[in-house]
């Protein structure tokens, strides 16, 4: 070992009168690696204890609450539930479809419902726009010094959430960029690296088909809009209002008919149907984002999406009410409203 050490240390040009030094060092970097060891384990224990129940694999979390049977019970029926949702994609899936679906509750800030694989990256499409929509805000300044007219960047990021306008996004990126997209991008970037949201990733303009593409995550989405929900990035209010206003109502928002507003962004690309939404109930609001990626039916995919709202919808709804499920009727075909059956091909677009 100390023959070992010696050899690094001439690696280093360190001369053997200096090797005593040399070896104090190397003991102090075995005690911080030993006390960085003892963090990471410390950390992972609390998470461990704190992490919220609900939306979580039993395997990972059920030893703690042995002897705990409400827990176990409401466990097992979180995974009912699950695979309740996770069959409405099984025609996508057997077409070679991917898709993820994430819930979270924003009264109890806990994630609900976990479908499909939540934490990978997928195609983003127009979702990225959300991601640009802060970024722009956060740089609000800068960017209204390119502006032709008065209020032409908030008409512009209106543009670009409300109707999902491709040429207003680009313009807002070339724009941070100070003129460079690709400056502009880079910005994007950096805001998501330092706002924790690692799956997602800027490296194309809008309908620029370079060989590039732009990802983000169900994750990723939820964590950004319950930001947006609590004001914590800039823009958020504004943001909320325009994607109020979407006009593409074709997913999400068709599977939601009990009075709830919603607030949503689409994505879409040929072989993409992607939406994601803040929801006002009257009990509270939650957060539903789904993504589907691989597609050989778009059409297929619109409707799955409204019928994953609707089964998400109810659901979270009774866990607001504190109702208890009947679990020998977990079926949801009898809370099916048949008009959401229908061809939801009304105002598609790209990106």
């Amino acid at each position: 070992m100390v023959g070992f050490i010696k050899a690094i240390f001439r690696g280093y040009k360190i001369e053997r009168s200096d090797f005593g030094v040399a070896l104090l060092i190397f003991v102090y970097m075995l005690m911080l690696v030993a006390v960085f060891a003892y963090d990471s384990i410390y950390l992972k224990k609390r998470m461990m204890e704190e992490v919220p129940v609900l939306g979580q694999s039993e395997n990972q979390y059920t030893s703690q609450f042995k002897g705990d049977d409400n827990v176990l019970s409401q466990f097992k029926m979180i995974q009912k539930i699950e695979q309740e949702i996770d069959d409405v994609f099984i025609p996508l899936a057997e077409q070679g479809a991917t898709y993820s679906l994430k819930t979270m509750s924003l009264e109890e800030n806990i994630y609900y419902y976990n479908v499909g694989n939540c934490l990978s990256r997928m195609v983003s499409a127009s979702l990225i726009k959300l991601y640009v929509a802060t970024t722009v805000y956060g740089q609000i300044d800068e960017v209204k010094a390119f502006e032709t007219y008065e209020g032409e960047t908030e008409e512009l990021l209106r543009d670009m959430i409300s109707l999902s306008s491709n040429d207003a996004c680009n313009t807002l990126v070339e724009r941070l960029g100070e003129g460079d997209a690709i400056r502009g991008m880079r910005k994007v970037n950096r805001f998501c690296l330092a706002h924790g949201f690692y799956q997602t990733e800027m490296n194309r303009l809008m309908l620029d088909f370079n060989g590039l593409e732009n990802y983000t995550s169900t994750t990723d989405c939820c964590n950004l809009l319950a930001m947006f929900y609590r004001n914590q990035l800039p823009g958020s209010a504004n943001i909320i209002d325009f994607m109020k206003g979407q006009a593409v109502r074709t997913k999400i928002p068709a599977g939601i008919t009990d009075g709830a507003i919603v607030a949503n962004k689409t994505g879409e690309l040929t072989d993409t149907e992607n939406d994601v939404a803040i929801v006002f109930t009257d009990s509270g609001a939650y957060i539903l984002c789904v993504m589907t990626n691989n597609l050989q039916d778009t059409t297929l995919a619109r409707n799955t999406i409204a019928q994953a709202a609707i089964k998400t919808n109810f659901f979270i709804n009774q866990s607001f009410h504190k109702e208890s499920f009947d679990k020998d009727t977990m079926n949801m075909d009898r809370y099916q409203d048949d008009e959401t059956e229908r061809d939801l091909t009304d105002g598609k677009v790209e990106e």
